[in-house]
């Protein structure tokens, strides 16, 4: 198990793994310095008791870097591809939910590629896990993936740029 997984876990009770890295995701992306006691107070402030302080800033410092780092391994933490393509549809969902709620806990002004890119996550939010799972479906499944993993990359280079 990875550091963040470990984190993950530890952190959530209440929630999936994946909704809890979305919206820490999203109030991580959407701040302008690295601050994970701030971080994990606004996340706190948004879900209360999910876990202690000092686990939520620990895992807010780790999504930091991991959004953070120069060679772009970021990733949505979402189910394996073990697992059912519902499933996969449904974190995939409650992901980018959880991101969008992280993201627009803070406000600030946001360029049209800010805004794009959040309309267009709300359409992915909107995902209808009930699909039959064919290849044409897995190859989009990946794809969608893809475009929210960058698309989250964008957003935060942006918004460390301070153009939002």
């Amino acid at each position: 198990m990875d550091d963040l997984t470990e984190l993950l876990v530890l952190t959530s009770i209440a929630l999936p793994e994946w909704e809890l890295h979305g919206l820490v995701v999203g109030v991580v992306v959407a701040m302008r310095e690295e601050d994970p006691i701030s971080a994990a107070r606004i996340v706190e402030d948004l879900r209360p008791g999910l876990c202690t302080q000092s686990h939520l800033s620990e895992l807010c410092g780790t999504v930091f870097k991991q959004i953070s780092a120069e060679d772009f391994s970021f990733h949505p933490l979402l189910p394996d591809d073990e697992e059912h393509i519902e499933v996969r549809l449904q974190a995939l969902g409650e992901w980018v939910t959880a991101f969008l709620e992280g993201f627009n806990s803070l406000e600030h002004a946001r360029d049209g590629e800010i805004e794009e890119a959040l309309s267009d996550f709300g359409e992915i939010s909107k995902v209808d896990p009930n699909v039959e799972n064919t290849p044409d479906t897995e190859s989009s499944y990946i794809d969608v993936v893809e475009f929210v993993r960058v698309g989250t990359m964008l957003i935060h280079g942006i918004v460390q740029q301070g153009k939002s």
